[in-house]
């Protein structure tokens, strides 16, 4: 995802175990954890907001269709009896 390798994890690790302190560490890691979750949940309904609102638009400008061409139909229907 971040495109980071083993090592810079580690060296990642290690500078939050000192900067936080082992005791703070795991409330920290819960806290970033959960601030990412959140993160995806929101991207993930922006994007199903956004394929939504496609089909939406879609199928409007079909069903607009449809009636024009249903209006068209009966008005060229009453005028051949």
């Amino acid at each position: 995802m971040f495109n980071i390798g083993m090592g810079e994890m580690i060296v990642v690790a290690v500078v939050a175990l000192f900067v936080f302190g082992p005791g703070k560490l795991p409330e920290v890691a819960r806290a970033f954890g959960k601030g990412l979750r959140e993160f995806r949940k929101a991207m993930h309904d922006v994007a199903d907001d956004i394929h939504t609102g496609d089909i939406q638009e879609v199928k409007e400008s079909i069903q607009k269709d449809i009636n024009d061409v249903k209006n068209i139909g009966g008005s060229h229907g009453d005028k051949a009896r």
